[in-house]
């Protein structure tokens, strides 16, 4: 539904449509992944990015994607090191990508 509104109100100035359009992809490839690893990693992850290409350009997501991972990845070490968890633990990914976007943004790079 909000790809269908974008497209009805295409507002952005420097970005071609086909650019926009390729900035689904992170977020498509997430929830094929999801479905393939029985939902290990979330769906909602996946839905998330492609609500944000509607805001942002690939790179800009890809950037977040990165930065996103690297902090879940220095919690998941900081949790497993001091034996809080087991590897299997679940650990959410949307509030690390919400503090990556605030990263990025006091940054100015989004």
């Amino acid at each position: 539904m909000g790809a269908v509104i974008r497209i009805i109100s295409y507002r952005k100035e420097n970005l071609v449509f086909a650019e926009w359009l390729v900035a689904f992809f992170p977020g498509i490839i997430i929830l094929v992944i999801a479905k393939l690893t029985k939902e290990k990693m979330g769906v909602g992850d996946g839905y998330i990015l492609m609500v944000l290409a509607n805001y942002m350009n690939l790179w800009e997501i890809c950037m977040l994607l990165q930065t996103a991972t690297i902090l879940t990845s220095l919690f998941a070490l900081l949790l497993i090191c001091n034996r809080k968890v087991s590897k299997e633990y679940p650990i959410p990914f949307l509030p690390f990508l919400w503090i990556a976007y605030m990263i990025l943004w006091r940054i100015g790079y989004v």
